[in-house]
């Protein structure tokens, strides 16, 4: 996550593995008729990521029907890019370098051992640069809205103001996590975030309302009542003041 008052949403990521090559070998092996290996997917729970990072372990599946022959095998593997908002997926193309041998006691080939690289551009069968795997980010922070009274008239100590926030998740993004509700210092344990719904809460003058855990690229409205009737104080209608 990038901020540490942050809660990563629950998220399961899918890497695909694509053939492309095979060296050492002495069988005719090609893209085409290389093993194919099966997706992969990890979980995240909700909240448990942090600043410092927290990684996970993909077991890198065996083909159904075996090798087909001594020799090293490259597969492309890239991560299959969700629609979290708020997240980051890793858009790195990484080489899978899978090391084949023959066991003469059983007859079988075996996975010798196996390697992840950055790439293999010139794909002379060396690893150029070697990585550990894939790097995915959660990006949120907060919104404050405070009110504010001026003037003679205005009553900056019983009055209190109806204000609405409405949040809203872009097309074709998705927000399952969650956001939190401080309303003039009380949390409110019944809001839940819902793209597109309209939150009403009151506030009096220097009292502030709190939503943590926004993810980056959500759009919001902020609209305050009319209060410029008579029978609803006479106030000048409001402005609003945008700052970081």
């Amino acid at each position: 996550i990038e901020n540490a008052d942050t809660k990563n949403p629950e998220e399961t990521f899918t890497f695909q593995f694509t053939a492309d090559h095979v060296t050492d070998t002495a069988t005719p092996i090609t893209a085409e008729n290389m093993p194919a290996l099966s997706n992969v997917t990890v979980k995240f729970d909700e909240g448990t990521a942090a600043v410092s990072g927290l990684s996970k372990t993909l077991t890198v599946p065996t083909p159904e029907g075996g090798w087909s022959g001594v020799g090293v095998y490259y597969y492309k593997v890239t991560e299959v890019s969700g629609n979290t908002l708020g997240v980051t997926y890793d858009s790195n193309e990484l080489w899978l370098k899978v090391t084949v041998a023959y066991n003469e006691a059983t007859d079988t080939y075996y996975t010798a051992f196996v390697t992840l690289s950055l790439d293999d551009k010139d794909k002379d069968g060396k690893t150029d640069v070697k990585i550990g795997g894939f790097e995915n980010k959660y990006s949120a922070g907060s919104l404050e809205i405070t009110k504010d009274v001026t003037g003679n008239l205005g009553d900056r100590k019983n009055a209190s103001f109806n204000i609405g926030v409405t949040f809203t998740v872009p097309e074709g993004k998705t927000f399952d996590g969650t956001v939190k509700a401080t309303i003039a210092g009380t949390e409110d344990a019944t809001y839940t975030f819902t793209s597109g719904t309209k939150y009403t809460f009151a506030l009096k003058h220097g009292q502030t309302a709190k939503f943590e855990n926004l993810p980056y690229g959500v759009a919001y409205t902020i609209e305050e009542e009319d209060y410029t009737a008579d029978n609803k104080g006479g106030y000048d209608a409001a402005q609003y003041k945008i700052g970081t």
